[in-house]
């Protein structure tokens, strides 16, 4: 994996209420992973949801124009549902890979399959 953002690191807080921590992953600037550099991420492409109350992650493709794949074997999330996914799971939206970091925490790492 190659490309502007390989190697980066992301975290966020989880709120002190309880509430699901949601990240909100697409191309426009300002979101909390913004991947401007790839033109097949759509504005808002996926959901990245934090639920503490059962220490459980979930990805939500947001009818993005390319979809969102999950691990290698790039299985095709619905539009709208709600998928577990575990520490150290790879997913793809656009060209660009990403992965739950469970070693930090409440983190994605990001990378891009393709130098721009």
């Amino acid at each position: 994996m190659s490309g502007p953002l390989d190697g980066k690191t992301l975290s966020w807080d989880v709120p002190t209420d309880g509430s699901d921590l949601t990240i909100v992953i697409g191309r426009t600037p300002g979101l909390h992973v913004s991947i401007e550099h790839d033109q097949q991420v759509s504005r808002t492409h996926v959901h990245l949801i934090y639920q503490p109350s059962a220490d459980r992650f979930f990805l939500v493709d947001k009818k993005s124009r390319n979809h969102t794949f999950l691990s290698l074997r790039r299985e095709k999330l619905e539009p709208e549902v709600r998928y577990e996914i575990a520490p150290n799971t790879l997913f793809q939206v656009g060209r660009t890979w990403l992965r739950l970091d469970d070693a930090l925490g409440s983190s994605a790492e990001a990378s891009d399959d393709e130098d721009d």
